[in-house]
């Protein structure tokens, strides 16, 4: 706080409190009569009756005290102003001459609402020196003052003891601290009395920013899609087969995004988005149904791979189909046909009869081979076990002895000693790979051969007869009956079983059981 290095006025307060002990004048005012105490006087100018309850308040007067050159307030010379009612106002009947020091008598004169008016003497005291009303106040600014940014502050309110500080005339900002920013910055109060003495007071006030958050919510829409997808397997002999069926399923996806955009002092200083997902119901679908194609000589799993309705919560699936292969049982045949059969279909009659590989005879015990003429099979067994089954043709039904019979005889024999790559009858036609079984006639041998160019020709020999390109006799393999005796097999398993043969594998003495059946 700083005090004013010049008096300008007088303290009235302090000079009342100086002179309290000088007395005071009372003067009660009416129509008839007035009464004067110590060195006040009171009159009346106006003697009218509806004047007098006015009038007969008793107005009491106080000693003043002002500096030289400032004339008085003719208020502050009553007292009792607060008991007073109906008062106009207060002022001098003659101005009092202040410009030198010294005692004098003043009069008040009071002028009442109604017109009346009355008058009280007072003794005035003009002064040289007085101590000032600053040097009797010390006012403290606050302390963690805090304003936003663009805002103010009142000089008044940053003075924390200013209730208590007497004969304040005004507050103002000598300087205003700066807000226009954030940021500690200064400001100082002036502080007038009304004896124009003056403090200042320095103030520190921090400035802090003022934050402001705008939101915006937008929403958009999209379509958010998942597949389904069911696999039928066809496991088919030979290549397999995949049918792949998808249902491609689809929903509502709201997206609502909230933009934050936060202000610092009127200037962008963050933005931040927020996305909040809704969804929509899936739509469904439905896996057609399938119709499973029949494959000859086969049994499908399943005829039909039903329809279902796919929904979001439906799995991924594979179905499998498989094709057995339908045991053949030939007519009057012993056994049935294995599933790798192959099919008489093409030139058959030069391949394996079975799909697989042919087995190494070796390995097996009790090995023997059985024959059904009507059934066209000749079958490798092991025990009661077939290790093998071939297409075969064995003899032709003729009359013989009076008797309607096949040309190979049926019974019990065995494998002999003879055997050979090949052989060529005096009529030209003969056959590959045979082994006796029976005497030295009745052979197990390839579909036949012949040396006049005849049948079809297949690696350096002509097979089959009947004409050129013919396949009658070729044909015939695993149907029927169609030789002179002997039983043909395919090409393929005549070397194979003869290559068993010559290896030692199958070996001679090999028991050989033919019927019809």
């Amino acid at each position: 706080m700083k005090k004013s290095k010049y008096l300008t006025l007088l303290s009235v307060a302090a000079l009342t409190l100086l002179t309290s002990g000088l007395g005071s004048q009372a003067v009660l005012a009416d129509t008839d009569t007035a009464q004067t105490t110590n060195t006040s006087t009171n009159t009346t100018t106006d003697t009218s009756e509806t004047s007098t309850a006015l009038n007969h308040q008793e107005a009491k007067g106080q000693k003043l005290t002002t500096p030289v050159g400032t004339p008085p307030n003719a208020s502050d010379a009553i007292s009792n102003k607060d008991d007073l009612k109906n008062v106009q106002g207060y002022s001098w009947k003659t101005t009092p001459d202040v410009s030198a020091a010294g005692s004098q008598k003043a009069t008040v004169v009071i002028t009442y609402t109604d017109g009346t008016t009355s008058e009280v003497e007072v003794d005035l005291e003009v002064v040289t020196r007085v101590t000032s009303y600053a040097s009797q106040n010390s006012p403290v600014a606050k302390t963690g003052l805090t304003v936003k940014v663009g805002k103010s502050l009142t000089a008044s309110s940053v003075i924390s003891n200013l209730s208590s500080l007497k004969n304040v005339d005004s507050v103002t900002w000598k300087q205003a601290p700066s807000t226009a920013k954030a940021g500690t910055v200064k400001g100082t109060v002036l502080v007038t009395y009304t004896d124009k003495s003056t403090d200042t007071v320095d103030v520190t006030v921090k400035v802090s920013s003022v934050v402001t958050t705008k939101k915006s919510v937008k929403k958009s829409k999209k379509k958010q899609y998942i597949t389904k997808t069911r696999k039928i397997i066809l496991d088919r002999p030979g290549k397999n087969k995949t049918i792949t069926q998808k249902v491609k399923l689809s929903r509502t996806v709201t997206i609502t995004t909230t933009t934050t955009k936060t202000y610092t002092d009127g200037k962008l200083t963050k933005t931040s988005k927020k996305a909040k997902k809704s969804y929509g119901k899936w739509s469904k679908g439905t896996w057609k149904s399938y119709k499973v194609p029949a494959i000859s000589g086969y049994k499908r799993s399943t005829t039909k791979v039903k329809a279902k309705t796919v929904t979001s919560k439906t799995k991924n699936v594979t179905v499998k189909v498989s094709y057995k292969r339908v045991l053949h049982k030939p007519a009057n045949a012993p056994y049935y046909d294995p599933a790798d059969m192959r099919a008489k279909t093409g030139a058959y009659y030069f391949q394996s009869s079975e799909k697989r590989a042919y087995p190494n005879l070796a390995k097996y015990k009790n090995v023997w081979i059985r024959v059904s003429i009507l059934g066209n099979r000749v079958y490798v067994m092991s025990g009661k076990k077939v290790i093998y089954t071939m297409y075969s043709s064995a003899g032709r039904f003729e009359m013989t002895n009076g008797k309607y019979q096949s040309d190979t005889p049926r019974g019990t024999f065995y494998l002999k000693a003879a055997y050979g790559p090949s052989f060529m009858s005096s009529d030209g036609v003969g056959a590959r790979y045979y082994m006796a079984y029976y005497g030295s006639d009745y052979l197990f041998h390839s579909v036949p051969i012949n040396n006049y160019g005849s049948g079809v020709y297949y690696n350096g020999y002509h097979y089959g007869y009947g004409g050129v390109g013919s396949t009658a006799h070729l044909t015939v393999q695993g149907t029927k009956p169609d030789s002179h005796g002997c039983i043909r097999l395919t090409l393929s398993d005549a070397r194979w079983l003869y290559g068993q043969r010559t290896s030692g594998k199958l070996k001679v003495g090999t028991k050989v059981v033919i019927k019809y059946k």
